[in-house]
């Protein structure tokens, strides 16, 4: 039986289930909007003999799976965690919540763990979030080129920085980016193209910010990576002024071309390398490809998406995610507690 948590919107789970489907294994899918219910955990001899969950009226005895996928989504167990009122006074009341959500984290932080640990497993939420900062540091630590980088929060380091940069410089997230909407408009953030005039109008002093030296591309990489193994596509974004910059700018009157690229051995190393530091067996890396053929490290997202990969380069990915989660082909030997 294979345990997967996801959300609702993703496609991409849906296409793994099918050929989850296809060779004939049982699955359990649960979405960030399912109601959650903790029912029991249980040791007999030394051993957890039952570990009981509810999804959906359906009990779920986690002893019994064999395989988990953390794709996207949370365990929703807000049912279980509803306020409580023992006393007239607030205070109490807050106090008595608080450790009452503290107990009930506790247990779902140890139902991520026991999957992760002591079954075969594809990514966890408890590595869910893209931590760009943390991730270019052990690139850089493992060989592989980074941009690059300045987060100043003063004017005079930003023009520093900037011409340092011979004056062609970006701005992007620290972390994730974000979008929404509001009414009938559309607000997200990108990367832009840092100028003199904006740092002039800057203030001397603001929130801190992320600024990178412009790599020029001859190709953008995406890397899907799964245990040991990189399938990466090169997308031709350079000659286009609307994706130069950053290709989820999509151009769709002249879109990009796309195609499968092979990796040198020693990028893929440390690509390897990396991902054993930073504690992922699973996630899309950005790269870019420099025309003095030099591989230049962008960012890595756990739980990106990976359809835009796999189609274009016929990889077929969504397969080979459920013969990993089918077979266990995967390496095992850093499992705290996998005794089967």
């Amino acid at each position: 039986m294979v345990l997967i948590i996801s959300d609702n919107q993703d496609s991409s789970t849906n296409e793994v289930l099918k050929w989850l489907d296809y060779y004939n294994i049982k699955w359990i899918r649960i979405n960030e909007d399912d109601d959650i219910k903790f029912h029991a955990l249980e040791y007999l001899h030394n051993k957890i003999e039952k570990f009981i969950i509810e999804s959906n009226n359906r009990f779920i005895d986690l002893v019994d799976i064999d395989a988990y996928w953390y794709r996207r989504g949370w365990l929703n167990t807000g049912i279980q965690q509803s306020p409580v009122r023992v006393s007239e006074n607030p205070k109490i009341n807050f106090e008595i919540n608080g450790y009452l959500e503290r107990e009930f984290e506790n247990l779902k932080f140890f139902i991520h763990s026991y999957l992760v640990d002591e079954k075969i497993s594809i990514n966890s939420f408890l590595t869910r979030t893209n931590n760009k900062t943390y991730y270019q540091f052990v690139a850089s630590s493992v060989g592989i080129n980074v941009p690059d980088t300045a987060i100043v929060t003063e004017k005079d380091k930003v023009a520093g920085f900037f011409q340092r940069s011979g004056r062609n410089a970006i701005t992007k997230s620290i972390n994730e980016g974000f979008s929404f909407r509001v009414n009938s408009g559309i607000y997200y953030s990108s990367n832009y193209s840092l100028s003199e005039k904006d740092i002039n109008e800057s203030g001397e002093s603001f929130f801190p910010t992320l600024f990178q030296r412009y790599t020029e591309k001859f190709v953008e990489l995406r890397i899907f990576y799964l245990n040991k193994k990189t399938y990466t596509m090169a997308i031709f974004s350079q000659a286009n002024e609307k994706t130069k910059l950053d290709f989820r700018r999509y151009d769709y009157n002249c879109p990009n071309r796309k195609v499968p690229f092979k990796l040198p051995v020693e990028v893929e190393s440390k690509i390897i390398k990396m991902m054993s530091r930073i504690g992922l067996n699973c996630g899309s890396i950005d790269m870019i490809l420099t025309p003095e053929n030099e591989f230049v490290f962008l960012e890595v997202n756990p739980v990106g998406q990976f359809g835009m990969v796999s189609y274009p380069c016929n990889y077929n990915l969504e397969s080979i995610i459920a013969k990993n989660l089918y077979n266990g082909e995967q390496d095992l030997s850093n499992k705290k507690f996998f005794n089967k």
